[in-house]
């Protein structure tokens, strides 16, 4: 669910990277989330019942040793 806002998207992916370096986790490379268009819709069900359906996702990665 995309309920990370553009502006709190980097401190997600630092606290992220601080419970990896924290378990003794060495970050090798990262690439830092952008927002992606989804082949396909993606419906999800909230509080209430009430359907959503999404187009877009962030997507990135961290890769760690």
């Amino acid at each position: 669910i995309p309920v990370i806002s553009a502006e709190k998207l980097p401190d997600e992916v630092n606290a992220l990277r601080a419970i990896i370096e924290s378990n003794g986790g060495l970050i090798l490379n990262e690439e830092q989330p952008k927002t992606r268009e989804l082949s396909y819709e993606i419906p999800h069900a909230v509080a209430g019942g009430k359907r959503t359906k999404y187009e877009n996702a962030y997507f990135g990665w961290i890769k760690f040793n």
